[in-house]
């Protein structure tokens, strides 16, 4: 009997570990139900692995202090039929216990209430702006009546406003003075994330021993952060990175290869452009042609030119030698980043945008844009204007690429060379919308992808293949999970509790 027990214990643990070619990582570009079926073809088709999906929404629990008003109701009618007793018969039991509800309606009911007269909360951050480095705040709690036997409890909040789920950073304090009116707790705020930082109202709790009474007091004290955002390179070790766009990230991490690439492009450009160019302009449009190629947009054919025995040409724009020919475009369609672990994504994008951005603005003028602002990076002074504009930037527009180009054209440079940071790869049409308003004017588009795969998908392979046909140069980026911000306390913890 024992022997079938152990048979049957180890028959259920075989069945329940997965294949050798099986793997538990979300980022090999599988589905659930890709891996499932894999699994149990390599186990012959009879055996079925089963897997607890992932957690992607977490219930988190508030803290729940309230007055127990039955409690108390029950106190106050012993206490009044003990002081009934008193009065009709007046024995020390009645005494005692008149004196006892007596003493608990003091120190549970009325100390709770002197105790919250008057008392004071003061937040102090020591940076309104911070770009590296730690975070200390420090609370402080001032109250007029040192009332013994009371506890006071202190929950103050950072909301960060740029991301899509709002991350909150979370500060808790407990204390129980003896005597003294004034309290303080220092904490130290490390690895934050980029973003804008509001403070929410803090809440302070002030209740007895026994737990019957606690009293809520609001203090409405704003403050505002701005986490300045960091210069990042890719990583290049990702399988992403090696096979789709290490010979440009290399270039991009060389300050020689990129002033060569950046120079070759345009002298290239210029050359192309005055060897084909007709140099044929339409009246009053500033237009000038070249030769057809294969790909280029019916729209932008030269009819007049064709009318004439010329044959066709297609329609440019003229370079204009005082505009950045390099643009850099920061794509804030929202729908990519709607989950709570995409926002990593976003923040990637920006980083890397703006280690592009000063790289590349050392040797030139860089137009950068998005869909709420321009900017034109002239050089290191304006590094820290540039951190701020993407600091307070978030995800929040909902409209397509498509609609978008009209408004996106008119800032585009001509004859220059555009990239486009986004994490919307699926939006095709979209994409080459805006690379025929960039031909229109005589520039080239580069889609700089985000994911979180390390592995190259199927419909990954095929974007990228309709896209290059266009004429559209594709490189992924792979965005790496970075830690939650880490909450220490500093000073005071000796003699108060502390949470984060």
């Amino acid at each position: 009997m024992k022997k079938d027990r152990l048979s049957s214990i180890q028959l259920k643990q075989e069945e329940a570990i997965p294949a050798s070619g099986d793997s538990y990582d979300a980022g090999i570009g599988r589905d659930e139900s890709s891996r499932d079926a894999s699994s149990s073809d390599s186990n012959g088709g009879t055996n079925s692995v089963t897997r607890t999906p992932s957690v992607t929404s977490v219930i988190e629990l508030e803290p729940n202090y309230r007055t127990r008003y039955g409690a108390w109701c029950g106190i106050f009618v012993l206490w009044l039929a003990s002081l009934v007793a008193v009065l009709l018969r007046g024995d020390a039991p009645e005494w005692l216990l008149l004196g006892s509800f007596t003493f608990i309606a003091v120190f549970s009911g009325v100390f709770p209430m002197l105790a919250a007269a008057g008392v004071s909360f003061e937040r102090q951050l020591s940076a309104s702006t911070l770009e590296q480095g730690d975070l200390y705040v420090t609370v402080k709690l001032q109250r007029k009546l040192p009332v013994p036997g009371v506890w006071y409890a202190a929950y103050d909040q950072l909301h960060n406003t740029s991301t899509m789920r709002k991350q909150r950073i979370k500060l808790r304090a407990s204390f129980m003075p003896l005597f003294h009116r004034s309290m303080s707790l220092t904490y130290k705020v490390s690895a934050m994330e980029r973003g804008c930082y509001e403070t929410a109202p803090a809440v302070i709790r002030i209740g007895d021993w026994l737990g019957l009474t606690c009293i809520k007091v609001e203090c409405d004290q704003k403050a505002k952060l701005i986490v300045l955002p960091q210069l990042e390179q890719p990583m290049d070790e990702s399988y992403v990175a090696l096979n789709t766009s290490s010979t440009w990230m290399k270039q991009m991490q060389h300050r020689s290869d990129q002033q060569q690439r950046f120079m070759s492009h345009r002298s290239q450009h210029q050359a192309e452009f005055s060897d084909y160019s007709m140099n044929t302009e339409d009246e009053g449009l500033g237009l000038s042609t070249r030769p057809y190629a294969a790909g280029d947009s019916f729209r932008r054919i030269d009819h007049r030119a064709a009318a004439r025995g010329r044959g066709l040409h297609t329609r440019v724009g003229e370079v204009d030698e005082t505009s950045p020919s390099l643009c850099m475009i920061l794509d804030q369609y929202d729908l990519p980043y709607q989950e709570a672990q995409q926002d990593q994504m976003f923040s990637s994008m920006i980083s890397w945008c703006l280690a592009d951005t000063v790289e590349a603005g050392q040797q030139q003028n860089v137009s950068v844009l998005c869909d709420n602002w321009s900017f034109e990076f002239t050089g290191e002074k304006d590094v820290k204007e540039l951190q701020y504009l993407l600091a307070v930037t978030r995800p929040d527009v909902s409209v397509h690429m498509k609609d978008r180009v009209p408004f996106m054209s008119m800032l585009l440079p001509t004859g220059g060379y555009v990239v486009v940071y986004s994490g919307a790869w699926k939006d095709s049409e979209g994409w080459i919308a805006l690379a025929e308003a960039a031909w229109m004017k005589g520039s080239r588009l580069e889609l700089q992808f985000v994911t979180t795969n390390r592995v190259m998908t199927y419909a990954m392979r095929e974007q990228q293949k309709i896209l290059e046909q266009a004429g559209i140069q594709v490189v992924w980026r792979y965005s790496y999970e970075k830690p939650e911000p880490a909450i220490e306390v500093e000073e005071g913890s000796e003699r108060y509790v502390s949470g984060a």
